[in-house]
């Protein structure tokens, strides 16, 4: 039951980026209803890798709800400019430790970077 559910909550993170392919939601936003299933999602497939962190198939959905949840943040109807960039980053460099190939993730954080780069304001950490 628990898997049917974790999958049902990882499925719905792929709902935010349907419409418009992975880089921008329908709408330009994510609300706050699609927010927290991301959340929900990302919260699910990391607790499971954590419990089976050699499980190829835990590792791939913990890796892809967390670009999610990550992209969902960046784009978040409810998140001030200053806080979703910054949530954004550590989201997008959570999935880059365990998947470092993470092509997604990877250029929207070198996105994020070179945004807080052009307007000379210090990269978070």
């Amino acid at each position: 039951m628990k898997a049917v559910t974790f999958l049902g909550l990882f499925a719905l993170s792929g709902v935010l980026f349907a419409q418009q392919g992975p880089m921008m939601p329908k709408g330009g936003q994510v609300d706050a209803k699609k927010f927290a299933a991301a959340e929900k999602s990302y919260k699910a497939a990391k607790m499971a890798y954590g419990k089976k962190p050699k499980d190829a198939k835990l590792k791939k959905a913990y890796v892809d709800s967390t670009v999610a949840f990550g992209l969902a943040n960046m784009y978040s109807a409810t998140l001030p400019a200053r806080e979703k960039y910054k949530f954004a980053l550590v989201y997008f460099r959570e999935a880059l430790k365990i998947d470092p190939k993470n092509k997604l993730a990877k250029e929207q954080m070198d996105l994020i970077v070179s945004i807080y780069k052009q307007m000379g304001r210090p990269v978070p950490n």
